[in-house]
């Protein structure tokens, strides 16, 4: 929880994005089971996109009846519903879970990409369990610090140059 000595932001790097094509029959669709977050949602038709509207304020959208090119989504479980309501497909980019490290994957693109973040994190998951609290909040500090500056570097590739307000 922000606030939290322990907390962190989640990791969202390049790593970690993936794009799929998600088929909408009668107004919803459904949702790859590795989705994290969802960072883009737009019709192939165009790149505008979609606006989201949070599930507790769906009801007002939902009584929007007809056919037409959908404006609207939320997002509600593993289930994507938009409106005007239509079937047609959608394309999704997205940040995607990857497997567990085990014994049988003992690699993955996090790993490959960004290892010292997960050592960080198995460091201050040890030292937790150890009850070394000192020990465990530095690696969660460095850890954090890690993710930011991940989250940072990110973010500056995907939005390279000043963002700029145009009238």
């Amino acid at each position: 929880m922000k606030g939290e000595p322990t907390y962190s932001p989640p990791l969202r790097t390049k790593a970690m994005e993936a794009t799929a094509t998600v088929a909408i029959t009668d107004g919803s669709g459904t949702l790859p089971t590795d989705i994290l977050e969802a960072r883009k949602i737009y019709r192939s038709s165009d790149q505008v996109g979609l606006t989201y509207i949070p599930p507790e304020r769906w009801s007002t959208v939902d009584a929007i009846e007809g056919a037409g090119t959908p404006a609207f989504y939320t997002i509600e479980g593993g289930t994507i519903k938009v409106r005007p309501s239509n079937s047609d497909d959608l394309s999704l980019l997205y940040y995607k879970r990857w497997d567990d490290i085990t014994v049988g994957n003992p690699e993955g693109p996090i790993i490959e990409d960004h290892g010292m973040i997960y050592l960080e994190a198995c460091l201050y998951e040890a030292f937790s369990f150890t009850q070394s609290v000192d020990l465990a909040l530095a690696h969660a500090a460095r850890c954090r610090s890690m993710i930011m500056g991940a989250n940072k570097s990110a973010f500056a590739l995907r939005y390279s140059g000043p963002l700029r307000v145009r009238h």
